[in-house]
């Protein structure tokens, strides 16, 4: 897959251990093997996905811990479950929001006018709805109606990040005078509008007990260490 990525940084060697042998033995049931996904039709799809973890001291946000997990996670959903093709899957992760713009028009000038489009942002988000880049810029409300707008396609976009439930506020005064979002768009968020969203470690969780199989076997991701709560249902 074609990485967007800030200079220095090798999201893998970070987030996994330098071993990934799987174990003889893996504690938990495992819900879907393999197998499970053998007999998907591969769909004409085109994905891009935002994972910022790293903000700026003067962007005024903290560092996140998994918003880059949730990227690979759903990559590896895409691309062996949903049978999307490695080449149509696109990622930008610690990204500005000038990057993240330059990375969405190269996408675009790409995807086939036909196809699903599936649109992914882990990160912060700010108390009106807007996505909050690693230098503290941010996409409003408004702007992400008409990113979402400006191409025809059936699209799906999803947000892992606080507040996100804002952007589909009917009365919201930073959304006057705009479109709603088209309507061959499907909008799916972690928070409702004054809700935050919250990250968990796997490290001696139940949760991941029941899903840790699936997760060595299918997605290949044995080293994962923790996910956003709505991504991590995903996965689920």
């Amino acid at each position: 897959p074609l990485l967007y990525s800030a200079p220095g940084i090798d999201r893998r060697e970070r987030i996994f251990p330098a071993s990934l042998d799987i174990p003889p033995e893996i504690p938990g049931q495992p819900l879907n093997t393999a197998q499970s996904f053998s007999d998907v039709i591969p769909q004409s799809t085109f994905v891009f996905m935002v994972g910022n973890n790293h903000y700026s001291p003067k962007s005024g946000y903290d560092n996140l811990s998994y918003s880059i997990n949730d990227v690979i996670l759903l990559e590896q959903i895409f691309t062996r479950c949903c049978k999307v093709p490695p080449q149509n899957v696109f990622t930008s992760v610690d990204v500005t929001k000038k990057e993240f713009q330059n990375h969405f028009m190269d996408f675009l000038r790409i995807i086939d006018r036909k196809s699903l489009v599936i649109l992914f942002f882990s990160g912060h988000g700010d108390t009106d709805g807007s996505l909050v880049f690693t230098g503290g810029e941010k996409v409003t409300p408004r702007e992400l109606r008409s990113l979402v707008n400006q191409f025809p396609n059936d699209t799906v976009l999803m947000i892992d990040a606080c507040y996100s439930g804002e952007n589909e506020r009917t009365t919201h005064a930073a959304l006057d005078n705009i479109p709603a979002f088209k309507k061959n768009s499907i909008r799916i968020y972690s928070s409702l509008a004054h809700q935050p969203s919250k990250e968990f470690n796997y490290t001696d969780n139940s949760f991941f007990q029941q899903t840790r199989a699936f997760y060595w076997d299918v997605l290949h991701l044995g080293g994962i260490r923790g996910n956003g709560y709505f991504t991590a249902l995903i996965g689920y």
